[in-house]
């Protein structure tokens, strides 16, 4: 009875202690709640904003790279899928790319930040700045030249009243600072000059009426001009994508967290266009190396034609001729199977050659190899489907691997691993496709060497040709092979072009972007509890350790 009366006593003490001293409660409350307002004024709020993106392959099995894909894919043991990955996932890392990141960061000007400074808050301003400063892009390339052993930065502090402008400008390089001399101006546009460039200051024009009254009164706003990249790094960390559903790889929702939901749309809007320039460049690039192939040719084959007819015209005035005679026309009928054969075989050879010149070429070991120019398709013309297709898929390979190779080192270096392992591959594979080019300029020479032979049987008939008939048939068979090769190429630039002026867009955004329902951060009622709560909370352990102390002594 008497240790629970002793209890009874002890539990008494302490609940008057809370009770008697409940002002140093309301206190702690008090200051905690002021501590948490405190906070949330000085805390720049963020939201999410949120936009759906799908990621489409337009014409994906037509393309000729798909075979070198799907060889890749192939291989044992995932090395395929290593070399390489598809869907959402590879385009994900391309969209988070700093690289990415920095090309909307250059044409929105996100490097330039303007900041509305109002009882000790720095409210984010974004196309409703009062003031436009415009940095050289000289000065940047600077800065971003400079890292990421010196980040540099540019402060201005500009106030207006009723006199004029005032500007306090602060060089930063890394944690050091330089103070500039304050400048003060009557009106804008005004020039700022530094060690590496010369600022503008003007006004904005495109500021709406409410905005243009609210600044009126005067103003004082922060403006920081940071390295292109450094800002890309710092925008792309708060930057996710998120799969809509494990069912849908092409859907994706792109986030972004910011304190401007204007810049946060404008962000993510603008990068699905730049995303798409840059697919549409890589996708066209295997058509503009063809094109420029197919340019090359021509011109080289219009002064062969031109040779050629000076050299038809001068045989034909040299034997004061303008038909051939029977007997020409009797041979020309008997030979003319094997002519049209050798045709064909000279059109291939021809263009096997100029084909395996730009391979042998060391320049072009990391380039893409024109395709579909009609060399290995007619097998009839002087190769063999074995040694065919052998070519074909080479080619096919090789491309797989180097367009593989070019999209790594969107978002990495040449030093790594996965970029290393793709160069040794076409490393490796050249030597293998020069052979086998080799080899199928032997199969079109064997080829050609039949028909000669027959040819020059029925030729060997007719002793009594006369010469100027030979000399024009030769000369006639050399036009015709390289009007047939122009022509090709003519065709094949017109596809060329076709393909070019294809340019569907890869990233489409359908549905608008838009903030996301109750995404402000930090919560200010969550935020507000929890200080109420740590108030009620905080000063418990002291009475009670007191009383204890107390109660010992």
């Amino acid at each position: 009875m008497s240790d629970i009366k002793e209890s009874t006593i002890d539990f008494e003490s302490l609940w008057n202690t809370f009770v008697t001293n409940w002002k140093w409660f309301l206190i702690s409350v008090i200051s905690f709640v002021l501590l948490a307002g405190i906070y949330l004024w000085f805390t720049p709020t963020q939201v999410n904003v949120k936009g759906k993106i799908q990621i489409t392959d337009i014409n994906r099995h037509d393309n000729p790279m798909s075979m070198g894909a799907s060889m890749l894919n192939a291989l044992p043991m995932g090395l395929g899928s290593s070399l390489g990955v598809s869907g959402i996932e590879s385009e994900k890392e391309i969209l988070m790319s700093t690289a990415l990141v920095r090309h909307v960061v250059n044409e929105l000007n996100l490097h330039t930040e303007y900041r509305l400074c109002h009882w000790g808050q720095r409210t984010l301003l974004y196309q409703n700045q009062p003031v436009n400063v415009s940095v050289p892009l000289s000065y940047l390339q600077w800065f971003d030249d400079q890292l990421p052993v010196n980040d540099h930065q540019i402060i201005l502090f500009i106030s207006k009243d009723s006199e004029g402008y005032t500007v306090e400008t602060t060089l930063k390089k890394n944690k050091k600072e330089t103070q500039l001399p304050d400048q003060t101006f009557s009106k804008l546009p005004a020039t700022i000059k530094t060690g590496k460039g010369t600022l503008t200051l003007t006004e904005n024009t495109l500021l709406s009426d409410e905005d243009r009254e609210l600044y009126e009164t005067g103003y004082t706003i922060k403006v920081t001009v940071s390295a292109p990249t450094s800002k890309a790094i710092s925008l792309a960390e708060h930057l996710t994508i998120e799969k809509t559903d494990m069912n849908a790889n092409d859907m994706a929702y792109i986030i972004m967290e910011d304190e401007s939901v204007v810049r946060g749309i404008d962000l993510i809007n603008h990068l699905a266009e730049v995303f798409n320039r840059f697919t549409n460049n890589e996708k066209n690039e295997e058509a503009q190396k063809t094109e420029e192939f197919v340019n090359e040719r021509l011109a080289k084959i219009d002064m062969e034609l031109g040779a050629s007819d000076d050299a038809w015209e001068n045989s034909k005035k040299s034997f004061q001729i303008t038909n051939p005679t029977v007997d020409a026309q009797e041979v020309i009928e008997k030979k003319s199977i094997y002519e049209s054969k050798m045709v064909e075989i000279g059109t291939q050879l021809q263009l096997h050659d100029y084909l395996s010149d730009y391979i042998n070429n060391p320049d072009n070991l990391f380039e893409i190899i024109p395709v579909g120019l009609g060399i290995f398709e007619d097998t009839s013309a002087g190769m063999d489907v074995t040694s065919s297709t052998s070519q074909s898929s080479l080619i096919a390979q090789h491309n797989g691997y180097v367009n593989q190779r070019k999209q790594l080192l969107k978002s990495m270096s040449d030093k790594a691993p996965e970029v290393q392992r793709l160069t040794e591959s076409i490393r490796e594979l050249h030597p293998i496709l020069q052979t086998a080019m080799r080899r199928g300029r032997q199969n079109i020479l064997m080829k050609r060497e039949a028909a000669q032979r027959e040819y020059n049987k029925y030729m060997g008939r007719v002793n009594t040709a006369p010469k100027m008939e030979r000399v024009l048939t030769e000369i006639g068979r050399q036009r015709e092979i390289k009007q047939e090769v122009y022509l090709m190429l003519l065709q094949k630039r017109e596809e060329t072009a076709m393909t070019l002026a294809n340019t569907t867009d890869k990233c489409k955004l359908i549905d608008d972007t838009l903030m996301v329902k109750k995404s402000n951060h930090p919560k200010k009622s969550v935020v507000l509890l929890a200080a109420f709560v740590l108030g009620l909370i905080f000063p418990m352990p002291i009475f009670f350790f007191r009383l204890v102390f107390n109660s010992k002594n």
